[in-house]
């Protein structure tokens, strides 16, 4: 049985893991800030779009009895998102020096960022493990599919939340622009390294 416990650690655990804002965060973040509720909103569908399908894939391979994928699949969908960070960070870097380039922030370009990080499958796999060794490998797929719904809304409702306190700051953020850039290219550059090195 799933308790209201459950439901709200599920949660916090998707304020949890927005916090540490990745690509799509941070677009998102940006658009609102930059360009008001409208693109924000649509940035965040993006975003919601990815993870539902990354959640529907992780529900398929339980279904089909494969919750665990090997060492080597692992490393491989890891060295593919440590690229796209490296990428990502040295194009924002390499940006600075245009004040008016910004994020992308449009509903494709999102999702694409998104589906892109093809780790938030092995994410979503690990929580179904740890969902069947809390609750039971009987677990049936209504509180599976709530408790993935209460995860999402853990992570809407962060980036909403932060999306909001961006715009009240969007003056700073635009006259920041550049100092931004420098910091988060090379920070992004840094994860992707630590990542892949990690990941071996």
């Amino acid at each position: 049985m799933v308790t209201p416990g459950v439901y709200l650690f599920a949660f916090l655990l998707g304020i949890a893991s927005t916090l540490p804002l990745g690509p799509s965060g941070m677009c998102i973040v940006s658009a609102f800030a930059l360009k008001g509720s409208k693109s924000g909103r649509q940035a965040l569908s993006g975003l919601v779009l990815a993870e539902i399908l990354f959640m529907a894939m992780a529900l398929l391979l339980k279904y089909l009895g494969i919750l665990a994928l090997n060492h080597s699949v692992e490393v491989f969908f890891t060295m593919i998102f440590s690229l796209f960070l490296i990428v990502f960070g040295f194009k924002t870097f390499k940006s600075r020096k245009v004040e008016e380039a910004q994020f992308p922030s449009s509903f494709s370009k999102i999702f694409g960022l998104s589906v892109m990080n093809p780790t938030i499958l092995l994410f979503y796999l690990g929580l179904l493990i740890m969902a069947e060794k809390k609750l039971g490998p009987d677990l049936s797929w209504g509180p599976i599919v709530s408790l993935g719904a209460v995860f999402l809304i853990g992570v809407i409702s962060t980036l909403l939340i932060l999306g909001e306190i961006a715009q009240r700051r969007c003056d700073f953020i635009k006259n920041n622009m550049v100092n931004i850039k420098v910091v988060i290219g090379p920070l992004f550059m840094i994860m992707g390294i630590s990542s892949a090195i990690f990941s071996l």
